[in-house]
């Protein structure tokens, strides 16, 4: 599946060091704000926004309660790189998934193999990056879902891999709520997401109830 990225918005670029350097050196290094490790060179990247943040943090508290209820693995977030096999890439996904079955990938430092799930959140400065870039590179090392959310566009996709391990939009069920094929009885409003209380308890905790109830 090719996709093409939403016209980006334009921001600062960031000088990148241009000293080759191991995986192995990435994870040593003490780096302020948020990085990766591609082809041997750390790649930076600018602050993230208030919108994607309060994202983040809701759907970290949502994943991490029906992962624990359900017992279908663990979740991870950007600090936890994740290196694709095949690909000089140290990846940071804003969170991921490990399913129980592939909890021999975790190291102490980093995920020795792709998540089951990688999920982005896309901000101005990770358009390309995101809907492009880190598309391609989750396709081809064998991530099986890809979640994409987007505040500004207000759209959500989750991408599957299918038999010929190329992405395939993830229908929605009959009420327009994102499933999974990875998690059962995961359901998920987007409307939910851009919701100015999204942070507020009682939209959390309905969210839950709501997951939790399929």
């Amino acid at each position: 599946m090719v996709v093409q990225a939403p016209d980006a918005v334009e921001t600062p670029r960031i000088e990148t060091p241009e000293t080759y350097i191991t995986f192995e050196e990435f994870l040593t290094l003490d780096i302020e704000g948020r990085a990766e490790w591609v082809d041997g060179k750390v790649e930076k990247h600018m602050s993230v926004s208030l919108r994607h943040d309060q994202i983040f943090m809701f759907l970290a508290e949502l994943l991490r309660i029906f992962l624990r209820r359900r017992k279908l693995g663990s979740l991870h977030g950007s600090s936890y790189p994740m290196k694709i096999p095949n690909l000089a890439r140290g990846r940071e996904p804003d969170l991921m998934i490990v399913l129980k079955e592939h909890q021999d990938r975790r190291t102490p430092t980093f995920l020795d193999g792709v998540a089951d799930i990688c999920i982005e959140i896309v901000s101005p400065e990770s358009v390309e990056r995101d809907y492009v870039t880190k598309f391609e590179e989750y396709e081809k090392g064998g991530v099986a879902e890809y979640w994409l959310f987007d505040a500004n566009r207000r759209t959500a996709v989750f991408h599957v891999l299918d038999a010929s391990g190329i992405y395939q939009e993830y229908p929605r069920d009959p009420k327009g709520r994102l499933i999974s094929s990875l998690l059962p009885g995961f359901a998920l409003d987007p409307a939910f997401l851009w919701s100015d209380d999204l942070l507020d308890d009682d939209a959390v905790a309905t969210a839950i109830e709501a997951i939790l109830a399929n």
